[in-house]
């Protein structure tokens, strides 16, 4: 994906900020979502602090349209250039995980 820097959030997880300037490639994974899933995503993205943005990346394929999170508020933001997923360790990323994990699954009884 052209056209976004990695930075570090406050909250120490990474997201994309939108840049003019050609930094090269970031590196991601394609998933497709049906309702429920974007449902779970934006509760998992803490949306509106995060919000969904129209993004072109480069595929296998080609060039696909898809769907990025972006921090509402990157002001304080640094960028990051190294392959890291998150500024918090991996206990406090599993820790997230495991109070998410009910609230997904509240999601999917409500839907089912």
């Amino acid at each position: 994906m052209r056209g976004y820097r990695r930075i570090a959030c406050a909250s120490g997880y990474l997201s994309l900020r939108e840049t003019v300037i050609d930094v090269g490639l970031i590196e991601g994974v394609l998933v497709e979502l049906d309702e429920l899933g974007w449902q779970i995503a934006d509760q998992w993205e803490e949306v509106p602090k995060y919000y969904r943005t129209d993004v072109r990346v480069n595929s296998m394929t080609g060039p696909v349209e898809a769907v990025a999170y972006l921090c509402t508020d990157d002001r304080n933001a640094t960028p990051v250039d190294d392959d890291c997923f998150a500024l918090i360790t991996d206990a406090d990323v599993e820790a997230a995980i495991g109070v998410f994990g009910p609230m997904m699954r509240a999601l999917r009884r409500r839907a089912g």
